[in-house]
């Protein structure tokens, strides 16, 4: 294996930790935006008939 191939794989490597961490703080973020409107709008039921 050459010095070069090395230092690619490596970098790759890097990217894709990156990469990984980046969806992983965005998925943190959408669950606690999504928990936050939980606390403000109550679940709708959908078997309720609508209100008239």
């Amino acid at each position: 294996m050459t010095i070069k191939s090395q230092q690619s794989m490596i970098s790759l490597h890097f990217e894709q930790e990156k990469t990984e961490e980046a969806t992983h703080q965005a998925k943190r973020g959408i669950q606690t935006d999504f928990q936050k409107k939980r606390k403000f709008n109550p679940p709708i039921n959908h078997n309720r008939a609508p209100a008239k």
